[in-house]
């Protein structure tokens, strides 16, 4: 998939709810250690998706209201 169409699919709500249940497997014990690393890179990516997200939507918010200014 290329970076543009992974941005516009990206849902930072989907991509949190994702992570509370991988927090909760591993919470559980419910992730078999040959899963434990592929489950906590998941997580780790997701986090790393949604920072981004959160760094251009608050970039977004700052020129929208330096334009109003």
């Amino acid at each position: 998939m290329k970076r543009a169409n992974r941005r516009a699919t990206f849902r930072y709500a989907e991509a949190m709810e994702e992570i509370q249940r991988i927090l909760e497997r591993l919470e559980r014990g419910e992730v078999e250690l040959d899963q434990l690393y592929e489950e906590v890179r998941r997580a780790q990516r997701l986090i790393r998706r949604c920072r981004e997200y959160l760094r251009r939507i608050e970039s977004d918010v700052h020129s929208l209201l330096e334009e109003e200014e």
